[in-house]
């Protein structure tokens, strides 16, 4: 229960909310649209590798909870931060610095290629800190943490980020930069959160 099903409302919250993004591009028009679903393909792709280092995470971090509950826990997380930071720096890196390329692969429209392209420096910045709070995530599954942190994932992405990224999308006109700067907040809050957390509880397994 406190494990299964509070993994699987996280996952359900986090769906719907990264859902609601694409609604609000919907909002902004056609091509808004069009240039969202580029850049959200890129980086959906590049975040699965966060989410494998993130799975493995919980792992070492379960092991480490029963063989080394002093230190273990805490070096595992940071050699999986290290690893998550630095995969998703170079490939954000490389797509930002192929970002035309790339773009112009998913459409046949310049004008649509040309506009995701510029923005493709928002998802390097939202792929860190994405790729920051995934790895925190599961590592706090990994000391045994059920719904503080599903309590923690959805407040800020269905509460935060779907609030933040509709009001600088689309009142304060930002667009679809917007839409990825409201991520970006929340996934920062969020990681911060889960860093705070695993503190707590790595404290109380040792």
């Amino acid at each position: 229960w406190s494990i299964g099903f509070a993994g699987g409302a996280s996952l359900a919250g986090e769906s719907t909310a990264f859902a609601s993004l694409t609604i609000f591009a919907g909002w902004l028009g056609a091509s808004a649209l069009a240039v969202y679903t580029i850049l959200f393909n890129v980086l959906s792709t590049i975040f699965m590798m966060a989410l494998a280092v993130g799975v493995a995470t919980s792992v070492q971090v379960a092991w480490a909870r029963e063989h080394d509950p002093q230190n273990g826990p805490r070096l595992a997380l940071q050699a999986a931060l290290i690893l998550s930071t630095a995969l998703m720096g170079g490939f954000g890196l490389l797509a930002w610095v192929f970002a035309s390329p790339i773009t112009a692969a998913f459409t046949d429209d310049p004008v649509t290629a040309a506009a995701a392209a510029a923005l493709m420096g928002w998802l390097v910045v939202f792929l860190l800190a994405d790729g920051t709070q995934v790895t925190v995530h599961h590592a706090v599954r990994g000391l045994n943490d059920g719904w503080v942190t599903t309590a923690i994932n959805l407040v800020c992405y269905l509460g935060v980020m779907t609030t933040l990224s509709w009001a600088l999308a689309i009142p304060m006109g930002q667009g679809v930069a917007g839409l990825f700067q409201g991520g970006l907040i929340a996934s920062i809050i969020v990681a911060g959160l889960l860093i705070w957390r695993f503190g707590i509880l790595r404290r109380r397994v040792s």
